[in-house]
């Protein structure tokens, strides 16, 4: 409110004003009405006032659109001049859909990777980038993929020893420098001294905002003696000069596995490496850092779907229908939707044996049953056949994933899902679309999404401005350099629900796991940081087998 203007406060109200002063409304005399009364004028020297600003406020579809613009570089996005249709908002409002697009205009695949011990070999991205059909054909060979390669810390072997109980090296050097060295030589002054100058000026970029991948306002990691075994070392992002030289080698290797996929003739040669890039970062910024490098300099599209180098597709899953219940949203609660892995995969449970019944009553009547969601085809679903693609190295595994759909099948979540069928004058059996969907195939099935108050790292599908402006927004400081991203942002979750309660807390993050009710989860672990190659598994059981002879 600037000087002199009049502040309205309710009759018989405390009126706030600056410095913690109150001031009490009188009604006007003779007036029984209870009518406003206007304050005094304030004084703005010897008062404070509270302003409000009002930042970037624009609905979802402009933002779309302009960023469909920046993609394509044309002024009119394909398929725009269609007809639109409205579709009822949570107030009853007109919700006008937005036109249907490819995919590949409004998803962009992120993958983050780092040094592992089974480098130089690219077989475990391989196996992770193979797993990319189950998402879709057109996910898999026709959006964009950006691969950040994260960068490292090499410590002088010669001066300091892996076992030397002495520590490390705590110079901070780029991966990069490691190839003008030999692994029995330190690293000359001359890249320690332009890596530090460039430090320097992203530092002084940054003083301003978020302009790079480096944080001026976090303290410059150093290697330290806790890092005592090779996992460990590399989970933190600490090599030898040899693991150094092998991720160079490993980058190498990657860059020409994409270019070759790119320039082959599709659809005769089919590769989940077709129309991805390479992303070198020459510091170590951590998984949380490296992505926002990426959202910052490398992201076009609406939405992103980021995936560690380590996390795969264990059957068929709907991301093209999720990014199409996200746009379709009236009401832009979904922000984020993650792919269930097994420790998730009956997230609602866990929320109940945490939060009690009264919390559990709220969280079922948040659960969300998009349209979009509504699949035919008998792919999803208890029956489904998206569940049948499990595929089982052993005996010993198999009976493993039959006990977790037993155990699924007895959980509150298939419980709270059987019980909507109901509410809505459905069976459990085959085609429980719930007369919520229009899909004209046999065996519809609603998918749902269930709230959470874990923003899980595992692969997820986020509005990019989500990331970009919430999640990533400096003044927040939910995200530590060096760390992943779950590891602060799921606390600060639990602290807004704590503070705004449960669906407004919530509704900040928009996060929510998907559930088909089958009872299996979508995604895979590979453990990147103890991964062993073909090759490598062969020597092993070459040794065993000597010994036992022996």
């Amino acid at each position: 409110q600037e000087s002199g203007a009049s502040v309205p406060a309710a009759a018989g109200t405390m009126a706030t004003l600056g410095d913690g002063e109150e001031r009490k409304s009188k009604s006007a005399p003779n007036s029984g009405n209870g009518a406003w009364q206007r304050l005094k004028k304030l004084n703005s020297v010897n008062k404070r006032c509270i302003t409000v600003t009002f930042l970037s406020i624009q609905n979802r579809k402009s933002q779309e659109q302009q960023q469909l613009k920046f993609s394509t570089g044309q002024d009119q996005e394909r398929g725009m001049e269609g007809p639109q249709t409205q579709s009822e908002g949570e107030e009853g409002t007109k919700f006008e859909k937005p036109p249907p697009l490819p995919l590949s205009q409004l998803l962009t695949i992120i993958v983050t990777t780092s040094p592992i011990r089974s480098h130089p070999s690219t077989e475990m991205l391989e196996k992770t980038f193979d797993t990319f059909p189950y998402a879709g054909k057109e996910f898999a060979y026709e959006c964009r993929k950006v691969i950040v390669c994260d960068g490292c810390r090499v410590r002088d072997e010669e001066e300091d020893g892996f076992n030397n109980s002495n520590g490390f090296n705590s110079r901070r050097i780029s991966c990069d420098s490691a190839t003008a060295s030999n692994s029995n030589q330190s690293f000359n002054n001359n890249n320690i001294d332009k890596n530090d100058n460039d430090r320097n000026n992203n530092d002084k970029n940054n003083s301003n905002g978020i302009n790079s991948g480096s944080n001026h306002s976090e303290s410059k990691p150093t290697i330290t003696r806790k890092h005592a075994n090779i996992k460990q070392a590399l989970r933190s992002g600490i090599t030898t000069v040899d693991q150094a030289k092998n991720y160079i080698e490993f980058k190498t290797a990657l860059r020409k596995l994409c270019e070759d996929a790119t320039r082959a003739p599709y659809p005769q040669v089919k590769s989940p490496f077709r129309n991805a890039e390479v992303v070198e970062l020459e510091e170590r910024h951590g998984y949380g850092f490296a992505l926002r490098h990426a959202l910052l300099h490398c992201i076009n599209t609406p939405y992103v779907c980021v995936i560690q180098h380590d996390r795969t597709f264990m059957r068929p899953a709907p991301v093209a229908e999720v990014v199409d219940a996200m746009r379709n949203d009236p009401t832009e609660k979904i922000k984020y939707v993650g792919m269930s892995m097994k420790s998730n995969l009956m997230y609602y449970d866990i929320f109940g044996g945490k939060y009690g019944k009264k919390a559990i009553d709220e969280l079922r009547s948040m659960i969300l049953r998009p349209e979009s969601l509504c699949i035919g085809g008998g792919v999803y679903g208890p029956n489904g056949s998206s569940s049948r693609h499990m595929t089982a190295d052993s005996k010993k595994v198999r009976q493993n994933l039959e006990s977790l759909v037993e155990t699924y099948r007895g959980s509150m979540q298939h419980i709270t899902y059987k019980e909507w069928l109901q509410s809505v004058g459905r069976s459990t059996t085959a085609g429980d679309s719930g007369g919520r969907c229009g899909n004209v195939h046999q065996n519809c099935h609603q998918l749902s999404l269930t709230p959470t108050l874990f923003w899980y790292d595992n692969t997820h599908i986020v509005q990019t401005s989500h990331y970009r402006d919430f999640v990533f927004d400096p003044k927040h400081k939910m995200v530590a350099r060096g760390g992943f991203v779950e590891d602060k942002l799921s606390p600060a979750m639990i602290r807004n629900v704590e503070r705004f309660g449960l669906r407004e807390g919530h509704g900040r993050f928009g996060c929510y796991l998907l559930d088909d009710h089958s009872g299996m989860f979508f995604t895979g672990h590979l453990d990147g940081g103890g991964y062993l190659t073909a090759d490598e598994k062969e020597k092993i059981q070459k040794s065993i087998k000597g010994k036992k002879e022996g």
